[in-house]
């Protein structure tokens, strides 16, 4: 894992911490965006995941929070792969591939906030 640690912006802000990857050993709640514009809320404490569709985006079963099963593959610059459990009896667990990843960061937040709806 490759990590820029927050630091002070000069005015006294502090600006996240961002990774270029996640192999699941970090801990912590994270925030992974892809090209397209969905965010994924990755919570390595409690081990789960939800999806929260870009605008224009469809919805999917995983839009959700669900327990993460496998954590495969979640780097910048290519694909985020990895499956969770599910809760339906004649599934075993859905797998969820990404968009291209382009932004890792950690989160004080470990809940999703709703998208904004002002234009």
């Amino acid at each position: 894992m490759t990590a820029d640690t927050s630091h002070s912006d000069g005015g006294g802000d502090l600006t996240p911490e961002t990774v270029s990857e996640l192999t699941g050993q970090e801990g912590g709640m994270w925030v992974i965006t892809t090209f397209a514009g969905t965010t994924h809320f990755m919570n390595l404490d409690r081990g789960t995941v939800r999806r929260r569709p870009a605008p224009g985006r469809t919805t999917s079963i995983n839009d959700v929070e669900r327990p993460l099963r496998t954590l495969d593959a979640c780097r910048v610059g290519e694909v985020g792969r990895w499956t969770m459990l599910s809760d339906d009896f004649f599934t075993d667990y859905y797998w969820h591939q990404t968009s291209t990843i382009v932004r890792i960061e950690r989160s004080d937040n470990d809940q999703p906030q709703k998208p904004s709806t002002e234009q």
